[in-house]
């Protein structure tokens, strides 16, 4: 009879224990949507991307042989964001781009560049337009990656894979 009881006493332990997790299941579940969606929002908003793209080419990983170089032989003097004084300042670059010669639409596009020059300076000049002297100053980085993601844009493509800066002067 002991045994018996014992026995139906773990068998409610293990419903009960059942019962709970469902409910518990249920009430967790909701909230954690809520907030998976509140952190894509968040992420949107600020243009952040949660899973890496695959088809980016990283520079990194390129072999350097496999880099043309393609140089726009001018010197843009751009003027930067003014700064919160009201002092405008002026970059002078060299702009030069590396093109991955293994992409698929580099033969396509590789002898077009040299008509579209003024196209490309355009798009790096209002890429730069939107940075003051300090940010070019301290992320001359992020700048020229933002000049390679529009450059990318305009040929739906991403055989230029870095926009270079030669001979940055900035007054």
């Amino acid at each position: 009879m002991k045994k018996n009881l014992l026995n139906i006493i773990i068998l409610v332990l293990v419903l009960t224990n059942t019962v709970l997790n469902g409910i518990l299941v249920f009430v967790i579940l909701k909230p954690m949507q809520d907030t998976g969606k509140m952190v894509d929002k968040i992420c949107k908003v600020l243009d952040l991307e949660l899973e890496a793209d695959k088809n980016d080419i990283d520079i990194a990983d390129i072999p350097i042989e496999d880099l043309d170089y393609f140089a726009l032989d001018e010197k843009l003097t751009v003027p930067l964001k003014r700064t919160s004084d009201g002092v405008q300042h002026y970059a002078q670059i060299y702009p030069s781009l590396a093109l991955y010669t293994k992409h698929d639409d580099y033969a396509k596009f590789k002898d077009n560049l040299i008509n579209q020059k003024a196209a490309i300076t355009q798009h790096i000049q209002d890429v730069i337009q939107q940075y003051t002297y300090s940010e070019m100053l301290s992320n001359p980085e992020i700048i020229r990656r933002e000049a390679a993601k529009e450059l990318q844009e305009l040929y739906d493509s991403e055989f230029i894979v870095e926009v270079i800066f030669d001979k940055t002067t900035l007054q």
